[in-house]
């Protein structure tokens, strides 16, 4: 019967980490998990704001995720309570891990966005897994993740100007109110031209633009492969889902965006 109590405990687990611990007699590694996991809600507060702290919590909880149920087969050493317990155990913990969920996102609500195209190549390619932090503070240079005319929501694009600001492009530099801005992060390779979407006129010319209140003007890093404020125009803030913080995915691309 062992075998079915292990079984047991691992699904406990899945269920909700921490749980299948206690059932196989490590009541102190269980409360430690399920502390753990109640607690991640909160750390995505307390991580706000920087991209390292948010990927430990994102690693935490896939730790204790992966973890949680190895640990109970593995370490099984004698079957605590009545089955049914740990059942209705489930609800209140269920309960309190959404409520502190829906209080976590009052203050930031982490995505992972997928990207597709080449618009903000090279710091972030196609394919990749991009961590959005919602409600952050937004400022020039900025990786953002925003929601087109059309509804896409899938673009991440780089702030260049603010509210009331003349941005103007002349022989592919930018300037902000007369000043040229340093734009260390823009490439401008003609390979990379998609001739399908643009055309040279659109690329090359040289242009300016006042942002309107409560607007942001955006730009994609490839300017010779992005659709942005030079064709659509400035859009409000209200945009803007989130900050991009940090590549996930694939693990030879991950790291912290700037």
């Amino acid at each position: 019967m062992k075998w079915q109590e292990r079984t047991y405990a691992v699904f406990l687990s899945i269920l909700f980490p921490g749980l299948g611990e206690i059932r196989g007699g490590r009541v102190g590694v269980g409360i430690a998990v399920i502390c753990g996991m109640l607690g991640i809600n909160l750390m995505w507060i307390a991580a706000t704001g920087a991209a390292w702290s948010l990927s430990g919590v994102v690693g935490l909880y896939a730790v204790l995720r992966i973890g949680s149920p190895v640990l109970a087969g593995t370490a099984f050493r004698a079957k605590k309570g009545r089955w049914w317990v740990y059942l209705l155990l489930l609800i209140p913990l269920f309960a309190l891990d959404y409520s502190l969920s829906a209080f976590a996102d009052v203050y930031t609500s982490p995505v992972m966005v997928p990207i597709s195209g080449h618009s903000m190549n090279p710091a972030i390619e196609d394919g990749d897994r991009v961590l959005v932090e919602k409600r952050a503070d937004i400022d020039r240079g900025d990786m953002v993740n925003i929601v087109d005319s059309d509804g896409a929501s899938y673009l991440i694009k780089r702030v260049i100007g603010l509210p009331g600001e003349r941005v103007e492009i002349r022989n592919l530099k930018t300037y902000i109110d007369g000043v040229r801005l340093d734009e260390p992060y823009a490439i401008f390779d003609t390979s990379l031209i998609e001739s399908r979407s643009f055309t040279p006129r659109v690329l090359y010319s040289d242009t300016f633009f006042t942002v309107g209140n409560d607007s942001v003007f955006f730009m994609g890093d490839n300017r010779f492969g992005s659709t942005d404020s030079r064709m659509a125009g400035a859009l409000p803030f209200s945009n803007i889902e989130g900050k991009a913080r940090f590549i996930l995915w694939p693990p030879s691309r991950i790291g912290a965006l700037k």
